[in-house]
């Protein structure tokens, strides 16, 4: 390692120890505090940045949401780029900036059961991690069970797919940009989807291409619906949005956006086609499924030559069109619609859910392409 990039790593990690540490027995005030959790999660570290609004009021129950950074990336990062630390302020929602596991505080990743690097080779557990994260922060402050939201962008949004799988009757509502709901890594003979562990499809080729089948998300009548919104550009390299072989990442191939957004749409037992309408001069083609169980939704923004990166900050350009999208606003907006109703809190219940049978396996039998909603 040369000494510029040692000491740039070395002085990114003693600055993590100078932001405010969370307050033990007491309640914290407005603010934002970092939490360090004794874990067994290979000798990793884990923490987490919690921003509590100054509107905020113990004893008036408040919105949590939850951000996962991307890959090789750090909440701390994702809270400037974002823009959910101040849109919290204004709307009165605390904010949990969940870290990945990474070197001195930096490249930071997540295992989402199937992707990414490190943390997915060597099994670290983040479900665990983000699942006494978000209960350790209701029991810390007062947070609307009801109003419990999940944000990823990459390989955030994968885990945050993976967790809402696995437990949701914790979360009502996600939002991902650039995420895909399953991939494998191409030189393993094993698919990995989200909402169970890895299973052998003993497929002949040691590559799937992008039109093979989408996971089969089987649920019950009492799997409690998560309501989905997606960002997805159409230029995306990295997480291609067409599926397949990832370009930036050679070993890593992808469900599509499509495919994505299909196992939702199936998996909160949605009925009828989607509305289609078209914003930013045709640039953004959203697609909402609104007759979903409970009440939920899947609504997926197809963004037009956008790559792998955030809607807030807009390049110049052929880009300039989108100028005034901002992701932040438009997620919230959504959560605000989704929330759960106190009886479906009751319902749905406290303790972690099972994992659905069948929930993410590949149905092999069925080759549909979802062609016929384009």
């Amino acid at each position: 390692m040369c000494w510029p990039l040692a000491l740039t790593l070395i002085l990114a990690w003693l600055s993590s120890g100078c932001a405010a540490r969370l307050p033990q027995g007491r309640e914290p005030g407005p603010g934002t505090y970092l939490r360090t959790m004794e874990r067994g999660d290979m000798g990793f570290r884990r923490e987490y940045l919690l921003h509590v609004p100054e509107s905020y009021v113990p004893g008036r129950p408040a919105p949590l949401v939850v951000v996962l950074h991307g890959a090789f990336s750090t909440g701390e990062a994702t809270a400037r780029f974002s823009g959910f630390t101040e849109l919290a302020e204004r709307n009165g929602f605390v904010v949990l900036y969940p870290e990945g596991v990474g070197l001195f505080g930096l490249l930071q990743h997540w295992n989402a059961g199937f992707c990414c690097a490190m943390a997915q080779q060597t099994g670290v557990d983040d479900i665990g991690f983000l699942h006494e994260a978000i209960g350790e922060v209701s029991e810390r402050l007062d947070i609307d069970p009801a109003q419990v939201f999940l944000v990823g962008t990459s390989n955030g949004g994968m885990l945050a797919f993976h967790y809402a799988a696995l437990h949701p009757e914790q979360v009502a509502a996600v939002a991902t940009m650039a995420a895909s709901v399953g991939g494998r890594l191409i030189f393993e003979s094993q698919d990995h989807f989200v909402g169970e562990s890895p299973v052998s499809l003993a497929m002949a080729s040691p590559t799937l291409p992008p039109s093979s089948p989408a996971p089969s998300p089987t649920a019950t009548e009492d799997t409690p619906p998560v309501s989905v919104l997606m960002f997805h550009g159409n230029a995306d390299e990295t997480v291609p949005f067409y599926g397949g072989q990832s370009v930036r990442h050679a070993s890593a191939w992808f469900l599509s956006a499509d495919e994505s957004a299909h196992f939702w749409v199936k998996r909160n037992r949605c009925e009828g086609m989607p509305e289609v309408s078209f914003q930013y001069d045709a640039k953004v083609r959203r697609k909402a499924w609104t007759e979903c169980a409970q009440g939920s939704e899947v609504v997926f923004y197809e963004l037009a030559g956008w790559g792998h990166y955030w809607p807030n900050k807009v390049p110049d350009g052929d880009l300039e069109v989108f100028r005034g999208l901002d992701a932040a606003s438009v997620i919230w907006e959504f959560f605000k619609r989704n929330a759960r109703k106190p009886e479906q809190v009751s319902a749905a219940g406290h303790e972690a859910a099972r994992p659905v049978e069948g929930l993410a396996r590949v149905a092999a039998e069925e080759s549909q392409s979802f062609s016929e909603t384009d």
